[in-house]
């Protein structure tokens, strides 16, 4: 039971970096979309 308690919160953790990671790859798309 404890495990199914840590879980979550490390998910959300990991999941807001891959939030962040995925939007800064979508910004460097984007500015080599521009400048390209």
């Amino acid at each position: 039971d404890l495990e199914k308690e840590e879980l979550p919160a490390h998910m959300t953790r990991v999941s807001a970096l891959e939030i962040k990671s995925v939007r800064a790859a979508n910004n460097i798309h984007i500015l080599r979309l521009f400048y390209s």
